[in-house]
Parts: C-alpha cells; structure tokens; sequence
C-alpha cells in the first residue's frame, strides 16, 4: 500500500499477503511549504500486482461504527481480499482523492459493493480472466455507490474478463452505454469499464428500468421477479433480455446489431419503432402485444 505525496504512479509490484492485520488510512492533508494543503491530490495505491494466485476482493463502503480509521459516525471504505492474511483488512477514509487497485496474474475476483473516493476509485485487472461483480445498495452490504469508480480489464485468456451487475434489492433505474453504467449508487457514481469481454445485468428485485444507449461486448440483461421497463436505443453488439419472471415492457427504438428479445411470464408489450439489425422477439405465456411502427431489417415475432 502506497501513499505518496506525488502525482506521480509508483511502479512497484507489489503483494497483500504482509497484510495480517487490520490496516487504517487517513490520507489526511500534505505537507507544503506553508503548512498543509488540503485541497492536494492524494492517492492510495493497493497493488497485489506479484500475485500468482487465484483470489477474491470485497470493496464495501460503510459506516465506521467502532472508531477504526478515524472518527465514530465517518464514512468509510473497506476492502477484504484473501491475499491479505487471515486477519487483514484495509480500511480507508473519506480524505483521499483516488483509490488505485491493481490485481495480480490469477483468475480473480472482484466484488464490489460500494465504493468510497473523493475523485474515483480504479480496479486494473492482471493478464489473467477477471470476474467483476457489481451489487446495487443492499443495507446488509453496506452503503453503495458513493463515488465513481473504473474498471479495467485488461489482457486475458481466451475466456476473457467478465463483469456481473446486480440491482439493489428495491429496484433501480439503469443506463447503459459501450462503456458506462448511470444509476447503480447515488448521483454521480458512474461505472466505467473497458477491455472486458462480457456484460452480464440482473434484476434482483422490485420495478425495474433498463435504457440501453449502447453496447460494445456481448450483453445479457435478465428481469427480475416484477415488472420491468427496458428502452433501446441503440445496439451494434449481441444484445440478449428476457423479462424472467413477470411482464415486461420492451421498446426498441434502434437496433443494428443482434438482439434477442425474450418477455417474462404474464402480458408482454413489445414496440419496435426502428430496427435494421436481426431482431428477434419471443411473447410469454400471457398475451402479448406487438406493435411494429419501422422496420427495414430481418424481424421476428413470435
């Protein structure tokens, strides 16, 4: 773990398996020539970039209930790994600007949580096939989204690296681009990702809204147990949704890729207003509507 008084990235390989204990950061304000500035760019780096091994990561943010960073009553972030010895852990408040975490050359895997950064925290994956795992804000894993955070993923096998997004339990409202994600945390807390190969989406609970503005790897979105809303856009890649358990609403506005379309149980409503890719639409048990309002490629409905 790094914590420099520099702008520049320490290129050193590093390993978490020193950690054998709890760990507390306060970045706190740097040192100038006329006192301390603390406004300064500081960055904390946990780089287990010389392990070999096959390991998980758990990022949470939180409330530090017992006074373990700072202050009881603080926000702070959290991260458990089984890199770390069997008692670490690396706490870290709400005084740094960016959280740099790089992974080593196993298969890995990283859930997240919540994350907890002035600016934005990044996760760089190591050569080998990542499996990123995003949780919408559950009271029993934490507090969520609270700042941006990137997600790169790097060179891999021939599996590739893989990134799972779970909605909160109550329901969200998600936008989806090529290489973003709006409305999984709070305002602002934007998910970036790039050099993945796998998108997987899935609606845990409550009403759910997808807006798909974009896509740029193979995509799944899955419904959940009620109602939801998906919009699309637009599409160049292999786009897969099924509505699972209840009826959905489905609107395509754009299409040019491939997209599957599957509803859920109960009356589907499905309205394509333009398409020039492969769509193929797939009613439930209930009875669905189709309404095709454009259409200049190869559409299915069945």
């Amino acid at each position: 773990v790094q914590i420099p008084y520099t702008s520049t990235d320490l290129a050193l390989p590093g390993s978490l398996s020193g950690i054998q204990a709890s760990l507390s950061i306060v970045a706190g304000a740097q040192p100038g020539s006329s006192g301390y500035v603390a406004d300064a760019v500081k960055t904390i780096y946990i780089d287990d970039s010389s392990d070999t091994g096959n390991q998980n990561f758990t990022m949470t943010s939180t409330v530090d209930a017992f006074g373990v960073v700072n202050q009881v009553g603080a926000l702070i972030g959290q991260l458990n790994s089984s890199a770390m010895g069997l008692n670490g852990v690396i706490y870290w408040d709400t005084t740094s600007t960016d959280v740099n975490i790089q992974l080593g050359s196993g298969t890995n895997t990283f859930t997240a949580n919540g994350t907890l950064a002035g600016n934005q925290t990044t996760v760089n994956g190591g050569p080998g096939n990542e499996h990123f795992i995003l949780n919408g804000q559950n009271p029993l894993l934490g507090l969520g989204f609270l700042s941006p955070l990137q997600l790169h993923g790097n060179s891999n096998t021939f599996a590739g690296d893989t990134l799972t997004v779970n909605t909160a339990v109550s329901g969200q409202n998600l936008i989806l681009t090529g290489s973003s994600i709006d409305g999984l945390g709070v305002t602002g807390a934007t998910i970036r990702f790039d050099t993945l190969e796998f998108l997987t989406v899935n609606a845990i609970g409550g009403n759910n809204s997808f807006t798909i503005n974009g896509d740029s790897i193979p995509t799944i979105i899955n419904g959940g147990p009620h109602s939801d809303t998906f919009t699309i856009n637009a599409n160049t890649a292999s786009l897969t949704i099924s509505g699972l358990n209840d009826a959905g609403n489905f609107v395509i506005n754009a299409n040019s890729g491939i997209l599957q379309i599957t509803g859920g149980k109960g009356a589907n409503s499905f309205t394509v207003n333009g398409n020039g890719g492969a769509l193929t639409l797939t009613g439930g048990i209930g009875a669905d509507i189709f309404v095709i309002n454009g259409n200049s490629s190869s559409l299915t409905a069945n």
